[in-house]
């Protein structure tokens, strides 16, 4: 996302995409985790505060409730550091704002990880539950999309909280073994990002740009 921003304003611009890498005790642990038998209706997204709207806390909340609609056993666990107002602000039956809890856990509790950031760059959050084995529904905005992409193109979505319901519920309503593969197919979109494979991608694409100056 940020190499097409910057082609926006410098057509002409040379440049590396370079990616983030998973830390490599926490790539072990997500690696190790299984992939997917049993499928609820519980959703994970893991962020940070203060900043809600670049987080788009407010699209996921809204996307939540037209969900909670359909799946009323649906739970929404926000892991990250949150205020209290922020807390207040966007309470709705359902929605669990848990802290710095182990990802791992909810990763085990939850079926989908959704993303609907109003700019990230690329959130290694994405990366890291594609590797648990959790597929993610992401928004246009969240650079991560490129990834989520490879696991199903429709899995991108605009910022409108009714079309990102409407790919969640659609989600839900696939069959065991289509989740299973898609659980499948994120554990190994995630492999990619260990610390030896995204280093190597970075020395061999830097020594290429410095070879043609």
């Amino acid at each position: 996302m940020e190499k097409d921003l910057l082609k926006e304003i410098f057509p002409q611009a040379k440049y590396i995409v370079a990616y983030p890498f998973i830390e490599e005790e926490r790539y072990n642990k997500l690696l190790n985790l299984p992939i997917k038998e049993r499928f609820n209706h519980n959703i994970l997204f893991v962020g940070n505060g203060p900043d809600h709207f670049y987080k788009g806390i407010d699209l996921l909340i809204n996307t939540f409730k037209i969900v909670k609609q359909e799946f009323q056993d649906a739970e929404l666990f926000i892991l990250g550091n949150w205020n209290k107002d922020i807390k207040e602000k966007f309470y709705y039956q359902g929605v669990h704002f848990v802290g710095f809890s182990q990802i791992y856990e909810y990763i085990e509790k939850s079926s989908l990880y959704l993303h609907l950031g109003r700019g990230e760059a690329f959130s290694i959050s994405t990366i890291e539950v594609l590797l648990g084995g959790l597929p993610a529904i992401v928004s246009e905005y969240t650079g991560a999309k490129e990834i989520v992409k490879k696991l199903r193109d429709d899995f991108v979505v605009p910022l409108d909280p009714k079309k990102a319901a409407e790919k969640v519920i659609e989600y839900f309503q696939l069959t065991e073994d289509d989740k299973k593969d898609l659980s499948l197919r994120a554990k190994e979109l995630g492999k990619r990002f260990k610390k030896e494979i995204v280093l190597s991608e970075f020395i061999n694409k830097w020594n290429s740009v410095m070879r043609k100056l």
